[in-house]
C-alpha cells in the first residue's frame, strides 16, 4: 500500500523503515514539530520514579538531564524502547494508554516513597495527576517541550491525494488526527479521502476522524505501534486501490469501527447481575452466601422506574454498565470468528510450503483467540462481581478469605491476578481495619502523641498543660502563619489528610516520627499500611478482571 505517516519526524523515520520492510510505499507528512523548551526546569529531588507518556518526552528529558538511575514507567513499548536507547536501565512498560500507566504506577509505587516526575509536552492527552492524586501520589508535571502543529499540508502530499496515490493514512494521537481533519478541509482534499483508509492508534484518535469520509476506519486492538501495524497487514488489498471503479466509489462505506455507546436497560442490567451471581455460585459453591449480599440491590434495580436513576450498587455500577454495553459486541465478535473456516491449509494453489505453514500458524492463533474470548465471556460477570465483593469486604473491615478463593478459581491460570491474590492472602483471614475505624482510632491516639514529649518530672504548670493536651489540641503556627514542623506539625497534617480521606497521606506524615511518639503510632501505622497495601492490590485486581472481561 501507499501510506502517509503523520508522526513527528523523530518517530516517523523508524516507522517508515518498518513499513517499507513490509513492502509498503511511505510518504512522510509530520503534522507536529517537537521543540524542546530551553527554560524547562527538571527537579528530581525527592523523586521516586519518572513517568513518560511519549518517546518524545524521553528524548527531550535525556537531552536536558543526565539522570539515568531513577526507575522509568513508560506508557507503552515504543516509549520504553526510547528510554532504553536513552540509557535508562530500570524500565517497565504499561503496554497501553495513560490509564494503563496509572494502574502500573499504583501497583509498583508507594506514595510515601516520594514524588513522581512526569516530563511532558505543554498539551496533554491524559491527566496523570488526577488519575494518581486520589491514591495519595504527588505527581510533578514538568513541561519540557512543545509540539507545534503544522499550519498546512505540503504541496507534494496534496498532489498525491488529488492523484489518488494515497491508500492509507496513519494517526498516532488525537491532536494529530484533529489537525489533519482541519488541514484536509483547508487543502480541499476531503472528498479524496473516500479512496483511502485511516489507521488510528486508539479510539480516542479515531473519534477525531469520524467526520472524514475515509473508505475504512481501522482502530488498533491496543494503543501500541505493533497493533497498528497488524491492522495495516490485515487491510484487504485490491488490484488498484488508488483508482476504484466509479460504482465502487459511489457505494463505498466506512467500516463501523466505533459504534455509539449502548445504554443498557434495567432489565438487561438486572439479568446480567443475576447471571453473574449464579455463575459465582456454580464456580465457588457459595450461592447461599452470595444471595443475601446482593438480592436487595437486585430488587431495587428491577423496581426502579426512572430511566436514568443510579442503581443502588453504586460501587460497581459503572463497571457493570460498561460490561453490559459491550457484551453484545463481544458476542458478535465470537460468533464472527467461529463462523470462519479455521481448518489448517493443507494444499492451496500458488502457495509455497513456507507460505502454507505461515497460514496454518495464523489459523492456530485465531483458534486460540476464539477459545480465550469464549472463556472470558463465560466467567466475566462472575469475575467482576467477585472483585467488587472483595473490595466491599475490605472496606467494611471484614475477612475476605472466601472472596479470594472464589477469584482464584475463576481466574485460574492468570499470572497477574494470581500474584495480587497471593499478596492479599496473609491479610485475608483477619481483614484490614476500615478507613472509618482508623480515623476514629487516630482521634483517640492524637492527644497521646501530642503529650508524648513531656518529661516525667514536671512542675504544677507542666502537669496542667499535660492534662489540657489530652482534652484539646492546639495547632502551633510560626510568625508567617505556617504550621510548625516536628511532632505537632506531623500530627496536624495527618489529621488534615484523614479529613480528606487520604489515608496514604496521613500514614506518610506519621512514618517519620521518632522516640516515644513513633512507638505510640506504630500499631496504628501498621494497620494503616495494611489497609493501603490491600487497597492497591484490590484496585489492581479490579483493573485486571475488567480487562479480562471486556477487552476484545
Amino acid at each position: 500500500m501507499r501510506l502517509l505517516v503523520t508522526r513527528p519526524a523523530e518517530d516517523a523515520a523508524p516507522l517508515a523503515k518498518l513499513l517499507e520492510e513490509r513492502g509498503h510505499e511511505v510518504t512522510l507528512e509530520p503534522l507536529l514539530k517537537i521543540e524542546p523548551m530551553a527554560s524547562a526546569v527538571l527537579d528530581v529531588d525527592g523523586v521516586q520514579a519518572l513517568l513518560f507518556t511519549s518517546a518524545n518526552g524521553v528524548r527531550v528529558f535525556a537531552g536536558l538531564s543526565s539522570e539515568r538511575q531513577l526507575p522509568v514507567y513508560a506508557v507503552g513499548d515504543s516509549t520504553a524502547r526510547a528510554a532504553t536507547e536513552a540509557g535508562f536501565s530500570r524500565i517497565e512498560s504499561a503496554g497501553g494508554d495513560v490509564e494503563d500507566l496509572a494502574r502500573l504506577v499504583r501497583e509498583k509505587c508507594y506514595p510515601a516513597r516520594g514524588a513522581l516526575l512526569h516530563p511532558a509536552a505543554s498539551q496533554l492527552a491524559g491527566d496523570l495527576a488526577s488519575l494518581l492524586g486520589g491514591q495519595g501520589f504527588e505527581v510533578r508535571r514538568a513541561v519540557i517541550y512543545e509540539a507545534k502543529a503544522a499550519t498546512a499540508l505540503s504541496p507534494e502530499t496534496i498532489q498525491r491525494f488529488q492523484d489518488g496515490l494515497i491508500d492509507g493514512v496513519l494517526f498516532f494521537s488525537p491532536r494529530t488526527a484533529e489537525s489533519f481533519a482541519s488541514l484536509a478541509v483547508k487543502a480541499n482534499i476531503k472528498d479524496r479521502l473516500s479512496q483511502c483508509s485511516a489507521f488510528a492508534l486508539s479510539r480516542a484518535v479515531a473519534e477525531r476522524l469520524r467526520e472524514l469520509p475515509f473508505r475504512r476506519l481501522r482502530v488498533a486492538a491496543k494503543p501500541e505501534q505493533s497493533a497498528l501495524l497488524l491492522c495495516i497487514d490485515e487491510e484487504p488489498m485490491t488490484s488498484d486501490a488508488a483508482s476504484p471503479a466509479p460504482e465502487a466509489q459511489n457505494n463505498a462505506t466506512v467500516e463501523a469501527i466505533l459504534p455509539p455507546p449502548v445504554r443498557s436497560t434495567k432489565r438487561t442490567l438486572s439479568a446480567f447481575l443475576l447471571g453473574g451471581i449464579l455463575g459465582i455460585a456454580l464456580v465457588a459453591g457459595s450461592g447461599a452466601l452470595l444471595w443475601p449480599m446482593l438480592v436487595d440491590s437486585l430488587k431495587n434495580e428491577i423496581a426502579a422506574d426512572e430511566p436514568h436513576a443510579e442503581p443502588p450498587l453504586s460501587a460497581g455500577s459503572d463497571i457493570l454498565r460498561s460490561f453490559a454495553a459491550r457484551d453484545e459486541s463481544l458476542s458478535r465478535r465470537i460468533a464472527d470468528l467461529e463462523a470462519k473456516a479455521l481448518m489448517p491449509v493443507e494444499k492451496a494453489a500458488g502457495l509455497s510450503a513456507e507460505d502454507q505453514e505461515r497460514v496454518n500458524q495464523r489459523f492456530s492463533k485465531m483458534e486460540s483467540e476464539i477459545q480465550s474470548l469464549s472463556q472470558r465471556r463465560d466467567t466475566g460477570p462472575a469475575l467482576l462481581l467477585s472483585a467488587l465483593m472483595l473490595r466491599e469486604a475490605k472496606n467494611a473491615g471484614r475477612a475476605f478469605v472466601k472472596e479470594i478463593e472464589t477469584l482464584a478459581r475463576l481466574g485460574e491460570g492468570d499470572a497477574e491476578l494470581s500474584g495480587h491474590l497471593a499478596a492479599l492472602k496473609p491479610l485475608a483471614e483477619k481483614g484490614v481495619a476500615a478507613q472509618e475505624q482508623l480515623a476514629q482510632r487516630f482521634a483517640a491516639l492524637k492527644p497521646e502523641l501530642l503529650r508524648s514529649t513531656l518529661v516525667a518530672e514536671e512542675d504544677l504548670w507542666s502537669a496542667v498543660k499535660r492534662r489540657l493536651s489530652a482534652l484539646i489540641s492546639v495547632r502551633r503556627v510560626d510568625e508567617a502563619g505556617q504550621e510548625s514542623v516536628g511532632l505537632e506539625g506531623a500530627v496536624a497534617r495527618a489529621e488534615a489528610e484523614l479529613a480528606k480521606h487520604h489515608l496514604a497521606g496521613a500514614a506518610a506524615n506519621l512514618s517519620n516520627l521518632a522516640g516515644p511518639a513513633a512507638e505510640l503510632a506504630k500499631p496504628w501505622l501498621g494497620d494503616a499500611l495494611a489497609h493501603i497495601e490491600a487497597d492497591l492490590h484490590i484496585v489492581a485486581i479490579l483493573d485486571r478482571t475488567m480487562a479480562m472481561t471486556v477487552k476484545p
